[in-house]
């Protein structure tokens, strides 16, 4: 199992250095894809890991407040030292890929909802 050591939390103070931090952030990740395939015993194949990390950097693509992309690439390489020293779970890792979740619908105060109930709309 291989282990990643804590670095110091670095703060970028242009935004040429916070892309540089993250296309290395980017590559690190990437790089550690068979090792966190092997660990976790993932089913899918490594290209779907690759694709679920792809979309993570493209999810936060249009932040532009240098203090928002720090926060962004602190978390990030929070995430990857816990996944490639194992201190996630099988479980908690495998979260990522469950498409079928969804949060349970806020309940709300319908004065009908019993009316819908009885007729089995609800």
């Amino acid at each position: 199992m291989p282990i990643v050591h804590s670095v110091n939390t670095v703060y970028s103070k242009t935004l040429a250095e916070t892309r540089a931090r993250t296309i290395h952030l980017y590559r690190t990740f990437q790089k550690a894809v068979p090792t966190i395939v092997k660990e976790y015993r993932f089913n899918y194949p490594s290209a779907e890991l690759r694709k679920k990390i792809r979309a993570e950097f493209e999810r936060n693509k249009a932040i532009s407040d240098i203090g928002a992309i720090n926060i962004a690439l602190f978390k990030g390489e929070t995430e990857y030292e816990e996944i490639v020293n194992c201190w996630k779970q099988i479980n908690h890792f495998q979260n990522y890929f469950d498409e079928g979740y969804k949060p349970k619908p806020q309940i709300t105060t319908d004065s009908n909802f019993v009316q819908r109930f009885l007729e089995g709309k609800a």
